[in-house]
């Protein structure tokens, strides 16, 4: 039985999915997006789908002059 069914059988079975996940988890990232594909409404799949997916925002707000200042003022004193 490939990795692909497996974790569709599994797929209600959530320390079966982390134990496959452990053992190999490029085979596992490989076959989870078929898997992803057959069944999108599993909220178990939806939860692994969003942690092999996940990507932090990155802030890309720039610091003020003031906070600049603020904090150039505080090192001189």
């Amino acid at each position: 039985m490939n990795i692909n069914n497996l974790i569709v059988k599994n797929m209600d079975n959530p320390h079966e999915l982390e134990k496959m996940y452990r053992k190999d988890p490029k085979a596992f990232k490989k076959a989870f997006s078929q898997a992803w594909d057959q069944n999108p409404d599993s909220q178990v799949l939806g939860a692994w789908y969003e942690r092999l997916h996940f990507k932090e925002k990155v802030n890309k707000e720039k610091t003020s002059l003031f906070q600049k200042g603020f904090l150039f003022m505080g090192l001189l004193a």
